[in-house]
This record gives structure tokens, C-alpha cells and sequence, in this order.
């Protein structure tokens, strides 16, 4: 732009030595500030530490040689009016400066995964990966802010988000709700990237960030030259304030440049760079900008130095501001003291290590109950096996002393039957000889009166032979028998009682079905 301005504002009639209108005013300090104007008027202020004059007529003379050397001939063969574009001058509200031409929204992005875990992770390339996307409670939180953009009536025309997943997520959320093309939803690559915190980078949030705000109230200084963290050597940037300040001079001077009157929304994947350029627009001192500090899906309209200032003033004396810094000294000179290769493993892989060693644990604690539970299981299986064979011992035991008292009790009962039998059998004998004897007595009774008989009859044949008109020899047989009768009627008798005697015997014996054979023979014996 610089070599355009030049190319249309010069001219040959510039180039001569009457050019007394000329003016040439170079004082040289950090800062380059070129305005060209129309007239060929420079007046260049170059701020260094060191002064020096140089001859007017030697600056046209190279600048001529320059452009027509061949550089400047296609500018010339297609003039066109200078570039209006510039770097814009802190505060914006200070007279020598120009007011903004757009009114601003910041925004932070909502809690991204990494910062629910508690990391701290500020490398702009690794700040891409879905790691650092938008998590369920940065969606949360981005509803309030959704509805306060809805119920204002300085409605967003363009929105500016940064190329780390949580700000991409962000703005498409805010798309979605308020029916944003893709032509207004832009993204910018590098200018609202966050400050890199170099060597600390990935490490405890709880730790790193209170020590970076007291850093920077301690260290940075009004314009954030000093405090710059430890370097690192993964390509995390280490940067002071002054470093994030320049990215965001560039972009607000963009924007300045080429849009007027446009409501612009800007998310932020931090909350250090919109309380920054917060900062920059009021004229606020550098080291108190984590006073302003924003909140994850917090929203703050329409800024200017006006409303910045106001805010300041209400929480520059903040007390949970007071006490984070307060607390981030003693931490700051914790990470000061830390070796720097106990930084080479980031607090996301300490987490996981911890996390497997604490999984490790907790499955040695379970194998280790379970084993355990398996040998008390064993053990109570063991001692159930042994008491069920205690048990079955025991029954077994019972079984067979019940056998053995049913089998004397079988032999005792048969004993007693033998017995029994026996006295019937003796009973019986006994019976037998007494009904022997007295059919003896009675056979010969019945001799002696057949013998009578037969005397008489043969005393009274002898006397009168013709007795009932019947011979002597003719009595006598019948007097045989008659004895003979008698003897064959005494003699069945004894035949039956006999037979029945011995049915009674047979049924009066028990049956052995499979019974001890000394119990048989004892039966039989008996029998």
C-alpha cells in the first residue's frame, strides 16, 4: 500500500527542486506511522532511539530513482486513490486518535473439553483438534448469552471467530440460533489467537492461571513488555502481553478499515484477549487487564471506553480478583521452581497416568477380591462338601445301626418264634403222650372188659350152651368183635388228631423270604 500511495502521489513536478512545499519530518521511536496525502505532502514520524537528519534532496532523489527503475510503472499506468488503511491508536477515545467506525461485542467461547478437564492448553495449532471443542456445559452456557444477543437491539451483522474448536463450535451455535449466512459468520486464523504460555502450556489450570495473572500484575508493566513465560520446545509461542496486543491491533485495525457501521461480534477462545483489547480501547494499564477478564460464555455489549472503564472501577478492587492474585504469587513461584523436564509430560498425560495407575489399582483391588471371594467360595464349597459327607457318614452310620437293630430284632422276633414253636412243640408232645397214654389206658380197659366180656360169655356158654340159641363158637367171634370194633374206633381217633396236630405245625410256621440261613435252620430245627 505504502509503494501504491507513493507511485500515485509522486509525480515529476515533485521531483524538482522547487518542491519548497515539500515537507519531510522523521523522528525516529518503536512505532511507524506514514500518512501520504493527495498533495505529495510526507510526513513520516518513525519512533527509535536515535535522531538523525537526512537532505530532503537525497530522499526525492533515491524515491525517484526507485519508481522509475521500474517498481512504480504499473502503479502509475493504473492510478487509483490511496488506501485509507491504518493502525489504530490506544485509547480510542483520546483526542489525538479516531473514534471506531463499528460497534463491537466480545464474547468468550464456552468450556471447551480441555478446560473441563482443568487443562490449560494454549497452542493455537493444537487448539483445533476436537480436544478442545465446545463440551456440554460450554453449550450451557452460551444459552443466556444466545438470549441477551436476542432481546438487544444492536443485532450482530458480522460475526469474527478464531480457529480453535471451542470458538468454531461457538459461532456455529450463534449461527444456527440467529439464521447467520456463511458470509457473515467469518473466521480469522491468527489474530485472536490466545497468549501462549510456553513451557507452562497443558499444565493444571488451577495452577498456571493464577500464576500468569499475578505474573502479569507484577511483571508486564503498563504496555505488557515484560512477563514473558519460559520457552518451550513443542512450538507453544511464549508470549508477553504486548505480543497478544499486536495480533489484536491488526485485527481491529482490519476490521476499521475495511467495514463502518457494522455491529461486529468477536468470540474469543480465551478470556485474557478480550479483556485485553478491552484494555486497549479504555487506555487501561496492561497489568490489571485479568481484573477485566472474561468468563466462559460471558458476553459484554457495545464496548467502549466509556462502559470498559466503568467495569474497571467496579472490579479492580474485586475480592476474589485480590485473592487469585494473591494466591497466584505462591504458585508462580512453585512453577518458577519446577524443573523444567517435570514440564515435558503435560498434565492431560500426568492425568492419564494417574488415572491408569488409579484404574491399575483399582483392578488389582478387584482380581485381588475376587480372588478372594473365589477361595472363599472354594472354602465354603469345601466345607459344604465335607459336611454333606459328614452327613452322609452320619446317615449312612444311622442306616446301618438301624439295619443292625432291625436284623436283631428280626433274629430276637424268629429267636421268640423258635421258641414259641418249640414249647407248642413240646406242648404238643406232651399232649400226645398224655392222649397216647390214656388211649392206652383206654385200650386196655377195653381189653379187660372185652376179656370179661369174653369170660362171662364163655361161663355163661359153658353153664348154658344154648344162649340166645347161638353155639359157644358163634359168641366168642362176636366177642372178638366186638373188641376188635372198639380197638379200630380208638385207633382212627388217634390217626386224626395226629393229621390235624401236623397241619397246624405248617401253618403255625412263619415264611422266611430271604431271611439268614442260621435263622432257617433254627426254624427247621425247631419244626
Amino acid at each position: 500500500r505504502t509503494s501504491s500511495s507513493l507511485s500515485l502521489s509522486l509525480s515529476l513536478a515533485s521531483l524538482s527542486d522547487n518542491n519548497d512545499e515539500q515537507h519531510v519530518d522523521i523522528n525516529m521511536d518503536k512505532d511507524m506511522d506514514i500518512d501520504i496525502d493527495r498533495n505529495t505532502n510526507i510526513n513520516a514520524n518513525i519512533n527509535t532511539n536515535m535522531n538523525m537528519n537526512m537532505n530532503r534532496r537525497r530522499v526525492f532523489s533515491n524515491s525517484a530513482r526507485a519508481l522509475f527503475s521500474g517498481l512504480a510503472t504499473p502503479f502509475l499506468m493504473n492510478a487509483r486513490d490511496p488506501a485509507n488503511a491504518l493502525l489504530l491508536r490506544f485509547p480510542v477515545n483520546d483526542p489525538s486518535t479516531q473514534p471506531l467506525k463499528n460497534t463491537y461485542h466480545f464474547l468468550r467461547a464456552g468450556v471447551s473439553e480441555l478446560e473441563a478437564e482443568g487443562i490449560y492448553s494454549t497452542n493455537p495449532l493444537f487448539l483445533t483438534n476436537r480436544d478442545n471443542a465446545l463440551s456440554p456445559k460450554g453449550y450451557d452456557c452460551l444459552k443466556s448469552a444466545a438470549e441477551v444477543l436476542k432481546k438487544t437491539s444492536l443485532q450482530p451483522t458480522v460475526v469474527y471467530h478464531s480457529l480453535a474448536a471451542n470458538g468454531m463450535d461457538t459461532g456455529d451455535y450463534l449461527a444456527r440460533e440467529f439464521r447467520l449466512g456463511r458470509d457473515r459468520l467469518l473466521p480469522e486464523f491468527t489474530y485472536l489467537d490466545q497468549r501462549g504460555i510456553g513451557l507452562w502450556d497443558s499444565s493444571d489450570e488451577a495452577v498456571v492461571r493464577p500464576a500468569v495473572w499475578a505474573m502479569d500484575e507484577a511483571e508486564a508493566g503498563i504496555e505488557g513488555f515484560e512477563g514473558r513465560p519460559p520457552p518451550n520446545t513443542d512450538g507453544t509461542p511464549n508470549d508477553t502481553l504486548h505480543d497478544q496486543f499486536t495480533r489484536l491491533r491488526q485485527f481491529l485495525s482490519l476490521q476499521e478499515s475495511r467495514t463502518s457501521g457494522e455491529t461486529i461480534l468477536v468470540i474469543f477462545p480465551d478470556g485474557t484477549g478480550p479483556a485485553l483489547l478491552s484494555c486497549m480501547i479504555a487506555g487501561i494499564p496492561f497489568n490489571d487487564v485479568h481484573a477485566l477478564e472474561f468468563r466462559s460464555g460471558e458476553l459484554r455489549l457495545n464496548i467502549s471506553p466509556e462502559s470498559v472503564r466503568a467495569l474497571y472501577d467496579v472490579k479492580k478492587n474485586d475480592p476474589a480478583y485480590l485473592a487469585t492474585i494473591k494466591d497466584g504469587r505462591e504458585k508462580l513461584s512453585q512453577l518458577r521452581a519446577t524443573k523444567d523436564n517435570d514440564f515435558y509430560i503435560s498434565f492431560k498425560d500426568n492425568q492419564a497416568n494417574e488415572q491408569q495407575e488409579v484404574d491399575n489399582q483399582v483392578y488389582y483391588q478387584q482380581q485381588k477380591e475376587a480372588a478372594a471371594a473365589k477361595l472363599k467360595a472354594e472354602e465354603e464349597q469345601r466345607a459344604a462338601m465335607q459336611e454333606q459327607l459328614r452327613l452322609s457318614k452320619e446317615r449312612a452310620e444311622q442306616k446301618e445301626e438301624q439295619r443292625r437293630l432291625d436284623a436283631l430284632a428280626t433274629r430276637e422276633q424268629k429267636q421268640r418264634a423258635i421258641r414259641e414253636r418249640k414249647e407248642q412243640a413240646e406242648k404238643r408232645i406232651l399232649d400226645r403222650k398224655r392222649a397216647l397214654e390214656e388211649k392206652a389206658e383206654a385200650v386196655a380197659a377195653a381189653r379187660n372188659r372185652g376179656s370179661s366180656e369174653v369170660a362171662g360169655v364163655a361161663a355163661a356158654t359153658t353153664s348154658s350152651p344154648a344162649v340166645f340159641g347161638l353155639s359157644p363158637m358163634v359168641l366168642g367171634a362176636v366177642g372178638v368183635g366186638v373188641l376188635g370194633a372198639t380197638a379200630a374206633l380208638l385207633g382212627g381217633n388217634n390217626d386224626q388228631e395226629e393229621e390235624k396236630e401236623e397241619s397246624g405245625a405248617i401253618l403255625a410256621k412263619p415264611i422266611n423270604n430271604g431271611g439268614d440261613s442260621d435263622s432257617d435252620s433254627d426254624s427247621d430245627s425247631g419244626a
